[in-house]
Order: structure tokens, then C-alpha cells, then sequence
């Protein structure tokens, strides 16, 4: 998970958030880049996974939250198939572990634009799709209570909130099974 960026250009504070939502049994790291595109997430992620794979002591990693892809959508070059084939990979790379992964929501990239918006949607139907008893789906794209910022691109610090109450259900609903 990378930090989030706001519309005036601060960092939002996602681990601290997501952490205050998990409690002091669960530990949250930052491990993303913000602003990176998922076809290039791969090697950074196998690298994180296996560094805490192969510790002898310390925390485990049991659930990989992937925001991904949002940066992919107004690259010209990347088509839906390049960008949840990427999907795809990340999972893999998880192994066992849960993964909590996002839909994309809308940014202001789209207004005017039906093919940003139907790349877009191919994306979330093939996310939506990727759901089973390992991949958690939270759906940011069907929720009707996020906002985007003055810039167009980043959420609202409530907004941010809001999409971090979604993340901790998601992970809290299948460590209390």
C-alpha cells in the first residue's frame, strides 16, 4: 500500500489510518509508490514478500492490500488486458496470502473522455471477476460516498477515510472467520 495524496498536495496518512482501524494486534506497512502504474509493481512486491518470507523472526505478511491500476487508466499505451493481466500477476505473486484489492474510481481524466471511462469499466469487471475465498474485492467504484478532491485525480481526506473503513472490513472480515 502506498500513502495517499490529497488535492493540496499532502501526503494522507493510509497506514496510520488503516492501522486505526485494524488495532494494535495487526501491523500496517507502506510498501507503495504513489503514483506507480501496476505493470511495474511486480518486482518490488515479490521482493517485500520474500524479505519477510525469509526472516527468521518478526511479523508475517497474511494480507496484501493492492490499490492499483488508477495510475495505468490515462496511459494511452496500456490497454485493459495489459493493466488486469498485471492484476493477475500481483495476485499470483501473493501465494496464499489475502488479498484486498480495489476497483478504480472515476477521476476528472474521464470527463469528455467515453474511452478513459470504458477502459475504466473493462478494468473493474475484470476486478469484480477476480473475487474468491483468497481475493476480496472493495468495490470503490460502486460507492456512492467518495468524493474527489479540487484536483480531480485525489480522493477528500473524508473520502480517504471512508475508503479505509472499507479496507479494515475487508481484511477483518476474513481474519474473524
Amino acid at each position: 500500500m502506498a500513502h495517499g495524496f490529497m488535492a493540496n498536495g499532502k501526503k494522507y496518512p493510509c497506514v496510520k489510518e488503516l492501522q486505526r482501524h485494524l488495532g494494535k494486534n495487526t501491523i500496517v506497512r507502506e510498501h507503495g509508490i504513489g503514483g506507480e502504474e501496476a505493470i511495474h509493481m511486480l518486482s518490488r512486491l515479490t521482493l517485500t514478500l520474500n524479505k519477510y518470507d525469509n526472516a527468521r523472526r518478526g511479523p508475517t505478511i497474511n494480507h496484501v492490500v493492492l490499490f492499483a491500476g488508477t495510475n495505468d487508466i490515462p496511459n494511452f499505451l496500456s490497454k485493459p488486458k495489459d493493466i488486469t493481466d498485471a492484476h493477475h500477476t500481483l495476485i499470483k505473486a501473493c501465494g496464499k496470502r489475502k488479498v484486498h484489492i480495489t476497483t478504480l474510481h472515476a477521476t476528472i481524466l474521464e470527463e469528455g473522455s467515453d474511452r478513459i471511462t470504458a477502459k475504466r469499466n473493462k478494468v473493474n469487471e475484470t476486478i469484480r471477476s477476480m473475487a474468491n475465498d483468497q481475493v476480496f474485492v472493495i468495490d470503490l467504484d460502486r460507492e456512492k460516498d467518495l468524493e474527489v478532491g479540487t484536483d480531480g485525480v485525489h480522493f477528500t481526506k473524508a473520502s480517504y477515510k471512508h475508503t479505509f473503513q472499507m479496507v479494515a472490513s475487508s481484511v477483518q472480515s476474513c481474519t474473524n472467520t
